[in-house]
């Protein structure tokens, strides 16, 4: 066990609960998709995972190696890179301010270059690169430090559909190469499903997970899998039981 939350609330001063008696386990190696309604409370459940934000009420608990430094990783949907750095040192800042030499950290980076797709495009800065690319720099910042969980809180939001497509395959390579669990938040139904080994689906403030779907791991999660029974009445699952909360007046 990684990670578990048990009867998590979160309230702001002023404001409704934003999590409210929120329950669930993160495993090694684990990759989790979270879905919900805008506002339902996902990046605050993030924030939490990280230890950026303390419960109101409630038990958080963690592997005692993610009170580490660099054992937990963000990405955020901007990918927020320093716009007069290269690819290179972008990638190498975690590093850096943990105080590794850039010459220490050569091979690290390199390697990750080459995982991500990016080995001939070190030199160049962000200006340079296209929406993907640029997305691809920051997923790999953050798994420079070889984090055991990585947070990504809508990576993919502002890419087109192809790119959203392609950079999503090439994130569950990644994971299986790096041996790290992630908690990826998104709006879209299909792809939680397509990416997670387990899906939450959030009800609206207060948020509240309102179903937990297992997604059998099939050899390849491709075109075949997308069109398959499963993943068809798994989105549709989804959907309804987020419309139907939608329906009771809790959005």
């Amino acid at each position: 066990m990684l990670l578990q939350f048990e009867q998590v609330s979160r309230t702001f001063p002023g404001q409704r609960a934003a999590l409210e008696h929120v329950s669930f386990s993160l495993h090694a190696n684990e990759f989790l998709t979270i879905v919900g309604p805008s506002g339902c409370g996902k990046s605050t459940l993030l924030k939490l995972a990280s230890g950026l934000d303390q419960p109101t009420s409630g038990r958080i608990t963690r592997d005692g190696a993610l009170g580490v430094s660099g054992s937990v990783a963000f990405v955020f949907q901007d990918a927020t890179l320093m716009p007069w750095a290269s690819v290179f040192d972008n990638i190498w800042l975690p590093l850096r301010l943990a105080g590794v030499s850039r010459a220490q950290s050569a091979a690290r980076i390199h390697s990750l270059l080459d995982v991500v797709g990016l080995a001939d495009v070190a030199t160049l800065r962000p200006a340079q690169l296209s929406g993907g690319m640029r997305m691809r720099v920051s997923i790999a910042r953050a798994m420079v430090t070889r984090p055991r969980l990585l947070l990504m809180d809508e990576p993919f939001g502002s890419l087109d559909d192809f790119t959203r497509k392609r950079l999503g395959q090439d994130l569950l390579r990644w994971w299986r190469q790096e041996k790290m669990s992630v908690m990826l938040v998104t709006h879209q139904l299909s792809e939680a499903v397509l990416l997670g080994q387990r899906v939450i689906a959030m009800g609206a403030r207060p948020g509240r997970i309102i179903d937990v779907i297992e997604v059998p791991e099939p050899a390849t999660r491709d075109q075949e899998f997308m069109s398959s029974p499963f993943f068809l009445q798994t989105v549709n699952r989804l959907s309804d039981v987020i419309e139907a909360e939608s329906r009771q007046g809790s959005v």
